[in-house]
Protein backbone atom coordinates (compact mmCIF):
# COMPACT_ATOMS: atom_id res chain seq x y z
CA UNK A 1 0.00 0.00 0.00
CA UNK A 2 1.78 3.48 -1.33
CA UNK A 3 0.48 6.86 -1.28
CA UNK A 4 -0.95 6.71 -4.65
CA UNK A 5 -1.78 3.44 -5.45
CA UNK A 6 -2.69 -0.10 -3.80
CA UNK A 7 -0.89 -3.49 -5.15
CA UNK A 8 -1.76 -7.03 -4.69
CA UNK A 9 0.82 -9.97 -4.09
CA UNK A 10 0.56 -13.69 -3.27
CA UNK A 11 2.64 -16.84 -1.68
CA UNK A 12 2.77 -18.69 -3.92
CA UNK A 13 4.43 -21.42 -2.39
CA UNK A 14 7.80 -22.09 -4.61
CA UNK A 15 9.75 -18.90 -5.20
CA UNK A 16 12.34 -17.63 -2.67
CA UNK A 17 10.83 -15.90 -1.01
CA UNK A 18 7.70 -16.76 -2.13
CA UNK A 19 5.47 -13.57 -2.04
CA UNK A 20 5.29 -12.89 -6.42
CA UNK A 21 3.17 -9.71 -7.39
CA UNK A 22 -0.05 -10.65 -9.54
CA UNK A 23 0.05 -8.43 -12.51
CA UNK A 24 -2.68 -6.30 -13.40
CA UNK A 25 -4.34 -6.08 -10.35
CA UNK A 26 -3.36 -2.47 -9.53
CA UNK A 27 -6.16 -0.13 -7.13
CA UNK A 28 -5.43 3.65 -8.14
CA UNK A 29 -6.16 5.01 -4.96
CA UNK A 30 -3.25 5.12 -1.73
CA UNK A 31 -3.31 4.93 1.66
CA UNK A 32 -3.68 8.34 4.03
CA UNK A 33 -3.38 6.67 7.54
CA UNK A 34 -1.16 3.41 7.41
CA UNK A 35 -2.46 2.08 10.80
CA UNK A 36 -6.16 2.51 9.53
CA UNK A 37 -5.75 -1.12 7.36
CA UNK A 38 -7.30 -3.83 9.08
CA UNK A 39 -9.55 -6.73 7.80
CA UNK A 40 -12.14 -9.18 8.83
CA UNK A 41 -12.71 -12.46 7.27
CA UNK A 42 -13.99 -11.17 4.24
CA UNK A 43 -12.70 -7.82 3.45
CA UNK A 44 -9.71 -5.58 3.79
CA UNK A 45 -10.79 -1.97 4.89
CA UNK A 46 -8.18 1.15 4.52
CA UNK A 47 -8.92 5.05 4.84
CA UNK A 48 -8.00 6.12 1.15
CA UNK A 49 -5.63 8.92 -0.12
CA UNK A 50 -8.63 10.67 -0.62
CA UNK A 51 -10.42 10.33 2.61
CA UNK A 52 -12.66 7.47 1.93
CA UNK A 53 -13.03 4.19 3.55
CA UNK A 54 -11.89 1.75 1.07
CA UNK A 55 -13.49 -2.11 1.42
CA UNK A 56 -11.82 -5.04 -0.92
CA UNK A 57 -11.57 -8.22 -1.58
CA UNK A 58 -9.77 -10.20 -4.48
CA UNK A 59 -8.28 -7.19 -5.69
CA UNK A 60 -11.64 -5.23 -6.38
CA UNK A 61 -11.92 -2.39 -4.20
CA UNK A 62 -15.23 -0.15 -3.60
CA UNK A 63 -15.89 2.95 -1.59
CA UNK A 64 -18.14 1.96 1.43
CA UNK A 65 -17.88 5.26 3.08
CA UNK A 66 -21.34 7.27 2.53
CA UNK A 67 -21.26 10.60 0.89
CA UNK A 68 -22.07 12.09 4.71
CA UNK A 69 -19.00 9.86 6.40
CA UNK A 70 -16.89 10.88 3.87
CA UNK A 71 -17.96 14.30 3.37
CA UNK A 72 -17.08 14.27 7.65
CA UNK A 73 -14.32 12.79 7.47
CA UNK A 74 -13.12 15.46 4.83
CA UNK A 75 -13.76 18.02 7.29
CA UNK A 76 -11.18 17.19 10.09
CA UNK A 77 -7.87 18.58 9.96
CA UNK A 78 -5.58 15.69 10.33
CA UNK A 79 -7.02 12.05 9.32
CA UNK A 80 -3.24 10.43 8.71
CA UNK A 81 -3.55 9.68 12.34
CA UNK A 82 -6.49 7.34 11.88
CA UNK A 83 -6.22 3.78 13.22
CA UNK A 84 -8.85 1.23 12.19
CA UNK A 85 -9.58 -2.11 14.48
CA UNK A 86 -12.43 -5.01 13.23
CA UNK A 87 -14.36 -6.97 16.14
CA UNK A 88 -17.35 -9.09 15.90
CA UNK A 89 -20.05 -8.86 18.57
CA UNK A 90 -23.72 -10.18 17.67
CA UNK A 91 -22.18 -12.59 15.29
CA UNK A 92 -21.74 -9.29 13.07
CA UNK A 93 -18.03 -8.46 11.75
CA UNK A 94 -17.58 -4.66 12.65
CA UNK A 95 -15.11 -2.31 11.46
CA UNK A 96 -14.10 0.65 13.06
CA UNK A 97 -11.95 3.96 12.31
CA UNK A 98 -10.92 6.40 15.06
CA UNK A 99 -9.73 9.72 14.30
CA UNK A 100 -7.38 10.91 17.83
CA UNK A 101 -6.84 14.40 16.14
CA UNK A 102 -10.46 15.25 15.12
CA UNK A 103 -11.09 13.61 18.32
CA UNK A 104 -14.03 11.17 16.41
CA UNK A 105 -15.04 7.47 15.63
CA UNK A 106 -16.82 5.89 13.26
CA UNK A 107 -18.30 2.07 13.00
CA UNK A 108 -19.67 0.29 9.77
CA UNK A 109 -21.37 -3.30 10.67
CA UNK A 110 -20.42 -5.14 7.76
CA UNK A 111 -23.52 -6.98 6.63
CA UNK A 112 -24.98 -3.56 6.17
CA UNK A 113 -22.93 -2.19 3.86
CA UNK A 114 -22.89 1.54 3.52
CA UNK A 115 -26.13 1.43 5.60
CA UNK A 116 -24.32 -0.22 8.22
CA UNK A 117 -22.50 3.31 9.59
CA UNK A 118 -22.69 4.46 13.06
CA UNK A 119 -20.54 6.98 15.36
CA UNK A 120 -19.32 5.76 18.60
CA UNK A 121 -18.81 8.46 21.37
CA UNK A 122 -18.27 8.46 24.91
CA UNK A 123 -19.55 10.39 27.64
CA UNK A 124 -21.93 13.54 26.85
CA UNK A 125 -19.95 15.34 24.58
CA UNK A 126 -20.08 13.17 21.58
CA UNK A 127 -16.56 12.55 22.32
CA UNK A 128 -14.57 9.54 20.52
CA UNK A 129 -14.58 6.03 21.68
CA UNK A 130 -11.50 6.15 23.81
CA UNK A 131 -10.30 2.56 22.42
CA UNK A 132 -6.72 2.01 21.90
CA UNK A 133 -6.89 -1.54 21.07
CA UNK A 134 -9.89 -4.38 20.71
CA UNK A 135 -9.42 -7.92 21.52
CA UNK A 136 -11.58 -10.64 21.03
CA UNK A 137 -10.08 -13.32 23.68
CA UNK A 138 -11.81 -15.58 26.72
CA UNK A 139 -15.37 -15.37 24.73
CA UNK A 140 -15.11 -11.40 25.33
CA UNK A 141 -14.38 -8.39 23.59
CA UNK A 142 -11.58 -6.98 25.49
CA UNK A 143 -11.52 -3.04 24.88
CA UNK A 144 -8.32 -1.13 26.15
CA UNK A 145 -8.68 2.40 27.01
CA UNK A 146 -6.35 4.82 25.11
CA UNK A 147 -5.68 7.02 27.77
CA UNK A 148 -4.78 5.05 30.62
CA UNK A 149 -5.48 1.63 29.97
CA UNK A 150 -7.81 0.31 31.72
CA UNK A 151 -9.63 -3.32 30.29
CA UNK A 152 -12.99 -3.03 29.71
CA UNK A 153 -15.59 -5.61 28.34
CA UNK A 154 -17.54 -4.77 25.21
CA UNK A 155 -21.16 -5.81 25.88
CA UNK A 156 -24.93 -5.17 24.68
CA UNK A 157 -26.07 -5.79 27.76
CA UNK A 158 -24.44 -2.48 29.50
CA UNK A 159 -25.53 0.93 29.07
CA UNK A 160 -22.30 3.21 30.70
CA UNK A 161 -18.78 3.34 29.78
CA UNK A 162 -16.67 2.42 32.83
CA UNK A 163 -19.56 3.50 35.78
CA UNK A 164 -19.72 6.67 33.35
CA UNK A 165 -23.07 8.24 31.90
CA UNK A 166 -23.35 7.38 28.21
CA UNK A 167 -25.40 9.39 25.49
CA UNK A 168 -26.65 7.03 22.89
CA UNK A 169 -28.50 9.42 19.97
CA UNK A 170 -30.37 7.98 16.84
CA UNK A 171 -31.41 10.40 13.90
CA UNK A 172 -34.43 9.01 12.30
CA UNK A 173 -35.67 8.92 8.53
CA UNK A 174 -37.55 12.41 7.11
CA UNK A 175 -40.67 13.23 7.49
CA UNK A 176 -41.91 15.08 4.40
CA UNK A 177 -44.71 15.14 1.41
CA UNK A 178 -43.10 12.11 -0.26
CA UNK A 179 -44.80 9.84 2.72
CA UNK A 180 -48.37 10.77 1.32
CA UNK A 181 -46.85 10.32 -2.59
CA UNK A 182 -47.10 14.43 -2.46
CA UNK A 183 -43.00 15.33 -2.88
CA UNK A 184 -42.43 19.19 -2.04
CA UNK A 185 -45.81 19.89 -0.73
CA UNK A 186 -46.26 20.90 3.02
CA UNK A 187 -47.39 18.21 5.52
CA UNK A 188 -48.93 19.01 8.81
CA UNK A 189 -47.89 16.41 11.81
CA UNK A 190 -50.45 15.73 15.23
CA UNK A 191 -48.42 13.30 16.59
CA UNK A 192 -45.27 10.76 16.07
CA UNK A 193 -45.14 7.63 18.40
CA UNK A 194 -41.49 5.91 18.47
CA UNK A 195 -42.22 1.93 18.74
CA UNK A 196 -39.80 0.32 21.22
CA UNK A 197 -39.36 -1.72 24.35
CA UNK A 198 -41.22 -0.07 26.75
CA UNK A 199 -41.28 -1.03 30.86
CA UNK A 200 -37.19 -1.76 31.06
CA UNK A 201 -36.31 0.85 33.76
CA UNK A 202 -34.04 -0.14 36.91
CA UNK A 203 -34.99 -0.79 40.42
CA UNK A 204 -33.11 2.35 41.92
CA UNK A 205 -31.18 5.13 40.45
CA UNK A 206 -30.60 6.99 37.52
CA UNK A 207 -32.51 4.99 34.93
CA UNK A 208 -35.20 4.35 37.40
CA UNK A 209 -38.28 5.80 35.25
CA UNK A 210 -36.40 6.13 31.72
CA UNK A 211 -37.39 8.46 29.53
CA UNK A 212 -35.86 9.76 25.88
CA UNK A 213 -35.66 12.87 24.32
CA UNK A 214 -37.26 13.81 20.96
CA UNK A 215 -36.09 16.95 18.86
CA UNK A 216 -36.62 18.06 15.36
CA UNK A 217 -34.87 19.30 12.43
CA UNK A 218 -36.55 21.68 10.11
CA UNK A 219 -33.54 22.61 7.99
CA UNK A 220 -32.02 19.15 7.12
CA UNK A 221 -30.35 18.47 10.49
CA UNK A 222 -28.24 21.91 10.51
CA UNK A 223 -30.04 23.48 13.98
CA UNK A 224 -32.26 21.26 16.35
CA UNK A 225 -35.51 22.63 18.28
CA UNK A 226 -36.46 20.72 21.54
CA UNK A 227 -39.36 19.05 21.44
CA UNK A 228 -40.44 16.85 24.79
CA UNK A 229 -39.41 13.99 27.02
CA UNK A 230 -40.83 11.03 26.44
CA UNK A 231 -41.23 7.90 29.13
CA UNK A 232 -40.41 4.86 28.07
CA UNK A 233 -41.20 3.12 31.36
CA UNK A 234 -40.58 1.93 34.55
CA UNK A 235 -39.74 -1.83 35.40
CA UNK A 236 -42.97 -3.60 34.50
CA UNK A 237 -44.88 -0.62 32.94
CA UNK A 238 -44.71 -2.89 29.28
CA UNK A 239 -48.47 -1.02 28.22
CA UNK A 240 -46.81 2.80 28.03
CA UNK A 241 -46.83 4.23 24.71
CA UNK A 242 -43.98 6.60 23.62
CA UNK A 243 -46.27 9.42 21.96
CA UNK A 244 -45.17 12.64 20.72
CA UNK A 245 -48.48 15.11 20.77
CA UNK A 246 -47.39 18.10 18.62
CA UNK A 247 -48.83 19.98 16.11
CA UNK A 248 -46.24 21.23 13.33
CA UNK A 249 -46.50 22.18 9.99
CA UNK A 250 -43.45 21.88 7.69
CA UNK A 251 -41.32 20.94 4.15
CA UNK A 252 -39.45 18.52 5.81
CA UNK A 253 -38.74 17.40 9.08
CA UNK A 254 -36.09 15.13 11.07
CA UNK A 255 -36.90 13.92 14.00
CA UNK A 256 -33.86 13.00 16.37
CA UNK A 257 -34.00 10.61 19.72
CA UNK A 258 -31.17 11.02 22.33
CA UNK A 259 -30.93 9.15 26.15
CA UNK A 260 -28.50 9.26 28.93
CA UNK A 261 -30.21 7.06 30.75
CA UNK A 262 -28.54 3.61 31.86
CA UNK A 263 -31.04 1.21 30.09
CA UNK A 264 -31.99 -0.93 27.34
CA UNK A 265 -33.76 1.24 24.35
CA UNK A 266 -34.56 -1.31 21.32
CA UNK A 267 -36.42 0.46 18.81
CA UNK A 268 -38.69 -1.29 16.29
CA UNK A 269 -40.22 0.89 14.36
CA UNK A 270 -42.32 4.14 14.21
CA UNK A 271 -45.55 6.16 13.21
CA UNK A 272 -46.49 9.45 12.43
CA UNK A 273 -50.23 11.07 12.11
CA UNK A 274 -49.30 13.42 8.92
CA UNK A 275 -51.60 15.17 6.41
CA UNK A 276 -51.37 17.44 3.19
CA UNK A 277 -51.42 21.01 4.41
CA UNK A 278 -51.01 22.70 0.96
CA UNK A 279 -48.29 24.36 -1.00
Amino acid sequence: MGKRSVVTWWNNGTLTPPIERIEGQVINVGLIAKHSVNNTKTFIYWLGSDNQVYQARSGQEQVISTAAVSGEIQSYSTTSDAFGEVFTIDNKECYLISFPTANKTWCLIEELGKDGWIELTEGTNGDRFNAGSICEVYNKILVGDKSDGTLRELDFNTYDIGGQTWQRRRVLSSINGDMLGQKGKRVEMSRLEIILETGTGLITGQGKDPKIMIEASFDGGKSWVFGDWLKIGRLGETAIRAEWDNMQSFYDMIPRITTSDPVAVNMYAGAVDLRLAGD
